[in-house]
């Protein structure tokens, strides 16, 4: 009896214990517009979740918002997450779950979907966020996991106009999105954890801006770009691989970019625009890939560092294949462009359609293309033709 007695406190105190260090159970909330779930606004939902919580929203369009000041502007957010809590917003799909309002110009001050201050992890799936006149989804540091959504806006951009901008510190994956009507589709600033882009499709100013060195690692694959200036750029020490994407009438920027590796992608202009600026400190792979404009092809001022091989450079005008920049201090950097096919086997048309420092003599670069592919090289990883008859 005295023994039993005084086993109880202590298995008393051990399951104390285990309470105290057990993980919280997540729940999940539900928003409906008509009243039959939990709530019928999101930002009251996230107000009474915890961290690990999920909440599914129904359909229809939830434009409730409130509004905060940030130093002298104002700011009507929709969906405000505290700081540091971990998210999932799960709506029934694109095309019937909407945040936002459904004019552009309704606010008279600057509006947002998701933001949160600091350290955010979010998870959104099957939703749309629509016409916030600066970010869908912001965030300064933290996480992000975005699929299967649609962020689009239907007025005038502006460069606060931006679908996704965030420091992505603990890394991203965005999958299978669509981006329409924005100044950038996806910025990254600081994500050293690396960020993964994937089936996704732009039609913006520019699809995606990755910038500074600690962006390093960015993933780009299995897009399609109908912009009207940048696809994808690499740029400030950026870096990343991107394999596998189409780009129409925009460029492919990789403007002090950071190391970079590019791989069966294709850029197709008729438009007299560039299909690729190459401006690199880094080194910078270019492999299987197709160039094609009926302006001038590249724009260059490299020093000369990588691989660039088995790529089509191809000019459907007069123009030039690559023209280099001019320097008066820093010029002549030899760069091998040899065993690529530029459309035909004639050296002497291709000499004549690059400008370099054989053209002038503070050119930036001096370019070396022989020997040249004697024939096609294989530039498609797979077939493209379904993609490109969306812009032919």
């Amino acid at each position: 009896m005295t023994a039993r007695t005084r086993l109880i406190p202590g298995l008393a105190m051990l399951g104390l214990l285990l309470i105290a260090v057990a993980p919280a159970m997540s729940r999940t909330w539900s928003v409906e517009k008509d009243g039959s779930g939990d709530f019928m606004v999101i930002q009251e939902a996230v107000d009474a979740a915890s961290s690990g919580d999920v909440i599914e929203i129904g359909a229809g369009r939830f434009d409730e918002y409130q509004t905060r000041q940030g130093g002298v502007y104002f700011f009507d957010i929709h969906v405000l997450i505290p700081d540091g809590f971990e998210l999932t917003f799960i709506g029934v799909g694109a095309d019937q779950t909407v945040i936002g309002p459904i004019d552009a110009d309704s606010h008279s001050n600057l509006t947002e979907g998701f933001w949160g201050d600091s350290q955010i992890r979010l998870t959104v799936r099957g939703l749309s966020v629509e016409n916030c006149s600066q970010f869908s989804i912001g965030f300064p540091s933290g996480l992000l996991d975005a699929a299967d959504c649609r962020f689009y806006f239907s007025g005038d951009y502006t460069m606060d106009t931006q679908a996704i901008y965030g420091g992505f510190t603990e890394g991203a994956r965005i999958d299978n999105c669509t981006f329409e009507g924005f100044f950038q589709g996806i910025a990254t600033i600081n994500s050293p954890a690396g960020v993964s882009i994937s089936d996704c499709h732009f039609t913006c100013s520019t699809g995606i801006y990755s910038w500074t060195s600690n962006s390093a690692n960015v993933s780009i694959s299995d897009c399609v770009f109908d912009c009207e200036n940048i696809g994808f750029g690499y740029l400030g020490g950026a870096g990343g691989r991107a394999e596998r994407c189409f780009l129409y009438n925009c460029i492919m920027s990789l403007a002090d970019c950071g190391e970079a590796e590019i791989s069966y992608c294709e850029v197709i202009r008729d438009d007299d625009g560039y299909a690729l600026r190459l401006t690199n400190n880094e080194p910078v792979t270019l492999m299987n890939n197709l160039f094609q404009s009926n302006g001038p092809v590249i724009m260059l001022a490299s020093y000369g560092l990588g691989t660039f091989r088995e790529n089509h450079f191809l000019r459907t005008g007069n123009d030039y294949w690559i023209k280099t920049s001019t320097h008066s201090s820093f010029h002549d950097h030899v760069i091998d462009f040899s065993g690529n096919w530029w459309g035909t086997t004639d050296v002497e048309e291709i000499a004549e359609g690059i400008w370099d420092c054989e053209d002038f003599d503070t050119a930036y670069n001096c370019v070396v293309f022989e020997p040249i592919a004697d024939g096609p090289v294989a530039v498609e990883n797979h077939s493209w033709s379904s993609v490109k008859s969306l812009f032919r």
